[in-house]
């Protein structure tokens, strides 16, 4: 006897009877299902890693900011900021380098010591400086690594000025090599400070200059050179 559709809301057993049983999924296709997903899961997997290995070098570059410029050098930088301080010596560059500089390239910088006062130094002491980096932002932070955690500074960032008898004057060299571009930093400008050591004893006046370029390629750098 043909059922109708009011004997079927009646009785609920007849609804489920009526049902075709669902077909049984194929071995091929839950495996190629399973395949797709573990491949799909490996990538998503390995994207997260390089995500997380970009934001370690992050947080490695931000925490090379844990220093702000002394006051001496920040009156220097940016006077407005800083106070006025009375040295009895200043560093000097010999030869003055372009502000445009090629990262992957090393440069020299030629040191001396001049007096500013009536003050001696015994011409067997030795006069530590070091070079340092800074942004040039308003309150300008030191900078110690690339974007990728690397030491930014790269050769002789340390040296000791010795008298120097042909010149009468204490002079030394550093030859170093900015690996990274200033446009990763605020303004896209750098600040380069060499400064006396922590042990030197005396008053001196460090080196600043203000608003190098870093550049990646030479040839950038030989274009902007022409000028300016």
């Amino acid at each position: 006897m043909k059922r109708n559709s009011s004997d079927r809301l009646k009785n609920p057993a007849l609804l489920l009877s009526d049902r075709q049983p669902a077909e049984p999924l194929h071995p091929g296709i839950l495996k190629k299902s399973l395949i797709y997903s573990n491949q799909h899961l490996t990538k998503q997997i390995e994207k997260n890693n390089k995500h997380i290995q970009t934001l370690k070098a992050v947080l490695s570059f931000l925490e090379s900011f844990p220093q702000l410029m002394t006051p001496e050098v920040r009156a220097l930088v940016s006077p407005s900021l800083g106070t006025t301080v009375n040295y009895d010596f200043e560093l000097n560059l010999v030869h003055q380098i372009h502000k445009y500089i090629c990262k992957s390239k090393y440069f020299t910088l030629e040191i001396e010591l001049n007096s500013l006062s009536n003050q001696s130094i015994s011409y067997h002491e030795k006069i530590p400086v070091e070079l340092k980096l800074f942004t040039s932002e308003d309150t300008p932070k030191m900078i110690t690594q690339t974007m990728h955690g690397l030491k930014i500074i790269k050769g002789q960032e340390l040296t000791s000025l010795t008298y120097n008898m042909n010149r009468n004057k204490f002079t030394g060299r550093m030859k170093v090599q900015i690996r990274e571009v200033s446009s990763h930093f605020i303004n896209g400008t750098l600040n380069l400070v060499i400064a006396p050591g922590n042990q030197c004893d005396y008053s001196i006046r460090p080196i600043v200059l203000k608003d190098l370029v870093v550049k990646a390629k030479e040839k950038a750098c030989e274009r902007l050179r022409e000028f300016f």
